[in-house]
């Protein structure tokens, strides 16, 4: 039996929707690994992107449908392409690309690099490089128009500013809002990392009162170790009743807060340094008691 031969052919002898279909696929991130990630999940896309104009827009909405944004390096250098994009736009320049049309789901993470370094962790100061109001203007264009935001306690204050910024400003912020009069498109919530004096401030504002109302799906994840384990899902169970204390859902700031449109509700945390997760269904208050 003869040994099996490779198929061969050149890559430039495709059809041109074939190739851009292959670029495309090549360009998605593998977020599917196990954290911490052992190569950088936008590395091919980012290759891709080099190869030519045609090829750099095909796999652009590949490389942006999923923003993360764990540090404030990644910040400030996510803000940088924004400017640069705003500058091509304004030149109509041919690598002027809509990135706010393209993300979908976006990552804000704990900031405490260079540009925070407080003595006390839990109360990080501000970066001077985000009081820009143009930089407010690009950022609230991207964060609210994803349909999926997960957002640090911390960087509250980051969002408040977007959602101001949204609610106050006239320019079309180019989402979809699918018949909603709300100048954002966001309906899952992720509240990540411990909890911060800033909720209180966010829920109080008008526009943050009205943003958390409009949320569908919310989960909060406030221990370390869920970077450990497989991602989860919100999945609906059936309603159950807690009596008395709740403590362990999270200090009292989802019984408060104004989740009149809540669907789903997921937590994960630590009891007594164990991790502990519960997927639930709709969460709502009555009288003192939580149900979920």
């Amino acid at each position: 039996m003869e040994p099996h031969t490779p198929i061969s052919f050149r890559f430039n002898d495709l059809p041109t929707e074939l190739a851009l279909i292959i670029f495309k696929h090549a360009a998605q991130p593998p977020f599917a690994q196990h954290a911490p990630y052992t190569r950088d999940p936008y590395s091919s896309a980012l290759s891709l992107c080099q190869v030519s104009k045609i090829v750099r827009r095909a796999v652009l909405p590949e490389l942006l449908h999923t923003v993360l944004l764990s540090t404030a390096r990644q910040l400030l250098a996510f803000i940088w392409a924004l400017r640069m994009q705003k500058k091509y736009i304004d030149q109509q320049h041919d690598l002027a690309f809509d990135y706010a049309s393209c993300v979908d789901m976006m990552s804000i993470g704990d900031f405490r690099g260079p540009l925070q370094s407080p003595p006390i962790p839990y109360f990080p100061l501000p970066m001077p490089e985000l009081e820009c109001e143009l930089d407010i203007s690009l950022l609230a264009l991207v964060i609210l128009g994803a349909s999926s935001l997960a957002i640090n306690f911390n960087n509250l204050n980051l969002l408040s500013k977007c959602l101001k910024h949204a609610c106050n400003s006239d320019v079309d912020l180019n989402v979809d809002h699918k018949n909603s009069l709300l100048p954002w498109r966001t309906r899952s919530l992720t509240l990540l990392g411990m909890f911060f004096r800033s909720w209180w401030p966010f829920v109080e504002s008008v526009h943050g009162y009205a943003f958390l109302a409009s949320i569908q799906h919310l989960t909060v994840l406030d221990s370390a170790s869920f970077q450990e384990c497989l991602p989860f899902q919100c999945n609906c169970v059936s309603e159950i009743e807690i009596e008395g204390s709740v403590s362990y859902l999270h200090p009292l700031c989802i019984v408060r807060a104004p989740f009149k449109g809540l669907q789903t509700f997921s937590y994960m945390g630590e009891v007594g340094h164990v991790p502990y997760f519960r997927a639930t269904g709709a969460l709502y208050t009555r009288g003192n008691r939580v149900v979920y």
